[in-house]
């Protein structure tokens, strides 16, 4: 009776022990590629393979599909992109673990002036352990994280941003100097070498490939915003096309007046 007893309290306290070790590194590659899947079918629209990740007691799953869906049918634009994971908490047995984390969100409506932008907003992800793998148990929204930039203000700060374009792809030095604000540091040097390079170049397609932004202020009235570019140009009197890709840059904005921002740093 006894060393029954014994063996009772020591499959309990092996079970305790268990439950209260961390999972090992070789685990996480593979609970990472299931967030990773799920942000890119998330940007692709194919909510029916976002399902196959999501456990089958997930709360309220077929709601959530449900709302997902409706979301790609109405948004015209649809992105998701995480900036960072944290494990708050994981166990060996059952396997299971708790992911925070940081991503930014967009998307446009039909009609809206632009798409409206939630930066550094944050969750938590559950993710259990099955027979056929890692799934996603329980994905909640953290209350008040993150800062949402309506449409009206990423379509003047963007409209900014695409007078510069227009600028650049026309050699156009008057129509560039009035997004460039009397505050930038060496705004006449600026304003030289952009007319000098629309002496020497021809044929300049400034190619953008996307933008997301980085800052934003609580006053909203000044930001950074990271656009990703390729840049094609000829040189006057050459035949030969040169084209520099995969660049970046990141340019600050301040609102100067209702309605018009002006770049202050980053070209």
């Amino acid at each position: 009776m006894l060393s029954r007893s014994l063996l009772k309290l020591s499959a309990v306290l092996i079970l305790a022990l268990f439950a209260s070790c961390s999972l090992p590194q070789s685990e996480l590659p593979d609970v990472m590629k299931i967030v990773d899947i799920r942000e890119a079918k998330l940007n692709a629209g194919d909510i029916n393979s976002v399902g196959l990740l999501i456990a089958d007691d997930f709360p309220d799953r077929k709601n959530y599909l449900t709302q997902l869906n409706l979301q790609q049918q109405y948004f015209t634009k649809y992105s998701y992109s995480m900036n960072t994971t944290k494990i708050i908490n994981s166990s060996f047995f059952p396997k299971k673990i708790e992911l925070e984390v940081d991503y930014d969100l967009s998307y446009s409506a039909p009609g809206d002036p632009a798409e409206t932008y939630f930066i550094g907003r944050k969750e938590i992800i559950k993710l259990v352990r099955e027979k056929i793998g890692w799934k996603i148990s329980d994905i909640k929204f953290v209350e008040d994280s993150g800062r949402k930039i309506d449409a009206r203000t990423v379509h003047d700060i963007f409209f900014a941003l695409e007078t510069r374009r227009t600028a650049l792809n026309s050699g156009d030095v008057e129509l560039f100097k009035t997004v460039i604000d009397d505050s930038y540091k060496g705004r006449d040097e600026l304003i030289e070498n952009f007319r000098k390079n629309a002496e020497a170049f021809i044929n300049v397609n400034y190619g953008l490939k996307g933008r997301e932004f980085q800052y934003i202020s609580p006053e909203m009235d000044n930001a950074r915003v990271v656009q990703h570019y390729d840049l094609v140009f000829k040189v006057k009197g050459l035949d030969n096309t040169e084209k520099v890709e995969d660049q970046k840059e990141i340019i600050s904005l301040k609102l100067k007046e209702k309605g018009v921002w002006t770049i202050t740093e980053g070209l």
